[in-house]
């Protein structure tokens, strides 16, 4: 079988990872360009989210999916890409003090609250409270991005560029791209296939985010801090510190520009001003049902889409992917919850 995966970030390299392992060479086509989401995350999993806690969706079956996942690359690329992260948060009021406490009775929360009670401490003459969450971990985006491109362009199966779609002919048995003959086209362009015309229907909502490098002047590692904003202690040079989200169309005209926000969030939260190293930008994909994407196109078989990872690209797409080679096969089926079909009344209304 001949397969083409459009995009490498996460999403196209996690489906790559899976058809290897399943005997098939996929062909990856991808290209560096300005808001390419997964070279500017800071590749975090994080069981807990938002001010109430929330479980991450499906995070009980995701963790071992991930511990997997992330080893065999791991072993195949020759360097370690998923470390634990020693996460602490902290808590600026008591309602969320109380939100934590509640968690803590609940069985399905006892492996991610490692610490029951909220240790009370002083920053920036501000009453804090800090608690520790567990089974937290980051994968080093650029290492696995870039290991894992190095590799397929050794093997002869990257192209550098940016496809055609009006070159794309999906003609029954076979999907024609220029000289090119594929017996399946995967797309996994993120944010970029609002202007797929074959998946341009699906209601992908880009959402700009950005962040700022740090310099890491206490050279720790393997940890983060979350006050208002997220500061992950990456390696003993640079930090990461972010991050900003708010949905646009298409490329920001000022994409590049300074986020003096950030700036100055990491003032308040830290009381000194920062060393900024580098400002990372980049478009998220999320979906207006805030889950993933991942299935046939409605008339065209032999094209499929992965998308609408959003924040929890790192998390999600091990699992995610992982269910793919039984798809292609159609021996299994997908969960309704991220099958494309659920989006099939809106390519019926422009066709």
């Amino acid at each position: 079988m001949s397969i083409l995966i459009v995009g490498g970030g996460i999403a196209g390299i996690a489906i790559h990872f899976r058809l290897r392992q399943a005997g098939i060479d996929a062909h990856m086509m991808d290209q560096a360009l300005e808001g390419n989401s997964s070279r500017a995350a800071a590749g975090i999993i994080n069981p807990l989210t938002g001010s109430n806690f929330a479980k991450s969706w499906n995070f009980d079956y995701l963790l071992p999916e991930l511990f997997s996942f992330y080893e065999d690359v791991s072993q195949l690329l020759g360097v370690n890409v998923l470390k634990k992260l020693d996460f602490n948060r902290y808590l600026n009021s008591l309602s969320q003090v109380n939100a934590w406490l509640m968690k803590t009775t609940l069985s399905d929360y006892e492996p991610y609250c490692g610490q029951a009670d909220p240790i009370s401490v002083e920053k920036n003459k501000k009453n804090l409270y800090k608690v520790k969450v567990e089974n937290a971990y980051h994968v080093n985006m650029m290492t696995l991005i870039d290991g894992y491109h190095s590799l397929l362009r050794k093997e002869g199966l990257f192209t550098e560029g940016i496809i055609a779609y009006d070159q794309v002919f999906p003609d029954g048995e076979v999907v024609r791209i220029s000289k090119d003959v594929w017996d399946q086209v995967i797309f996994c362009e993120g944010w970029r296939v609002n202007n797929n015309p074959f998946f341009n229907y699906l209601p992908v909502i880009p959402n700009w985010g950005q962040a700022l490098v740090l310099k890491n002047r206490d050279s720790i590692v393997d940890r983060a801090d979350r006050f208002k904003n997220l500061l992950c202690y990456q390696t003993p040079e640079h930090c990461w510190y972010g991050a900003t989200m708010r949905p646009v169309e298409g490329l920001p005209a000022d994409f590049n520009s300074y986020p003096q926000s950030l700036e100055d969030d990491f003032i308040q939260d830290y009381d000194q001003a920062p060393e900024i190293l580098d400002i990372k930008s980049g478009l998220r994909p999320t979906v207006r049902d805030r889950k993933p994407i991942i299935g046939r196109h409605p008339a065209h078989p032999r094209l499929m889409c992965f998308n609408g990872l959003g924040t929890k690209g790192a998390s999600l797409a091990p699992w995610l992917s992982g269910l793919l080679p039984g798809y292609l096969s159609e021996s299994a089926i997908l969960p309704a919850e991220v099958d494309i079909r659920r989006f099939d009344h809106l390519w019926s209304k422009i066709h």
